[in-house]
């Protein structure tokens, strides 16, 4: 296995010292509305990078694919209100999301989207 440094890793973000740093750079961000009392999942837009991070204010469930549609039984993935989640996607995919709780119908609710590069 090659480790990073300094010569087979020259394009990694690094620190004053010349230190590889752990980071991403923010790039395209997309706001999803998900406060939907009918309980319909929403989907974004086709992701143009490799690496997405996302936050929600309020729970909810999510699903990522080619076509995707989150459902609030179960089998989709949950995401707790305000907890950043970084994911490795690919390019062209997109992210659908669904209230956790249908019945509360609270305005406001949004899945933030940054693609990370």
């Amino acid at each position: 296995m090659v480790k990073a440094n300094r010569d087979n890793a020259p394009t990694l973000a690094r620190d004053q010292s010349g230190h590889v740093m752990g980071v991403a750079s923010p790039g395209a961000c997309q706001q999803v509305s998900f406060n939907n009392s009918a309980g319909d999942a929403v989907q974004s837009t086709a992701f143009t990078s490799t690496v997405i991070r996302i936050v929600s204010t309020a729970d909810c469930f999510y699903a990522i694919g080619a076509n995707p549609t989150a459902v609030p039984n179960g089998a989709s993935h949950f995401l707790p209100s305000g907890v950043p989640y970084d994911w490795e996607v690919t390019v062209g995919h997109k992210i659908s999301v669904v209230d956790a709780d249908a019945s509360s119908a609270a305005a406001g609710e949004v899945l933030y989207i940054t693609e990370l590069t």
